[in-house]
């Protein structure tokens, strides 16, 4: 910024001081700027007036923090919800597939309830008497036998019929259980 001193009359007068107005830029922020203004004819005082210019900011692509945590918690909630509706029909299906076999052995129980007591024969473990029932074919692989303990607890009334059905899911081995006792002269 160019000063120029000039002297009028006598060497004791006080100097004149001319300035010639420019305009400098002084860069604050990346993005902002402010423009300084030297303009003042008094030797004693100089006087600087700054106008602030801000940069709009160039659109740049790409997305905000915010908007990339937003997305992750929703990509999260969805998550979350597919696994826990993804357990919950397999436990359903489990429990599906369990009541499909208690039934089988619900209905073979009920039959042999109507079979006389002494035509309950010939069933010994471990090998049993098959049972065929129309709901096998709904379980993998399914099985299912009856098993019938003469004489259980040393009396000629009572047998001990034990109900079994066998099946896969997925390669592993599941069994459902059904025993009682009947007794020559009902419950």
């Amino acid at each position: 910024m160019p000063v120029n001193f000039i002297k009028n009359g006598p060497a004791k007068s006080r100097p004149q001081m001319t300035i010639n107005i420019s305009v400098a830029t002084i860069n604050v922020m990346p993005k902002v700027s402010a423009k300084c203004k030297v303009q003042s004819a008094k030797p004693a005082r100089l006087t600087i007036h700054y106008a602030l210019i801000t940069n709009h900011f160039k659109v740049r692509p790409g997305f905000t923090l915010i908007e990339v945590v937003l997305s992750i918690f929703i990509i999260l909630a969805i998550v979350t919800i597919i696994l826990i509706a993804s357990g919950s029909y397999a436990t359903s299906h489990g429990s599906n597939l369990q009541g499909i076999a208690a039934k089988i052995a619900s209905r073979e129980m009920e039959n042999l309830r109507n079979t006389p007591f002494d035509s309950l024969v010939n069933c010994d473990p471990p090998d049993g008497c098959p049972i065929t029932d129309s709901d096998l074919t709904k379980l993998n692989s399914a099985t299912a036998k009856k098993e019938f303990i003469q004489n259980y607890d040393s009396s000629a009334d009572m047998k001990l019929v034990t109900i079994q059905v066998n099946w896969t899911v997925n390669g592993a081995p599941k069994q459902s259980k059904l025993e009682t006792l009947f007794y020559r002269y009902g419950l």
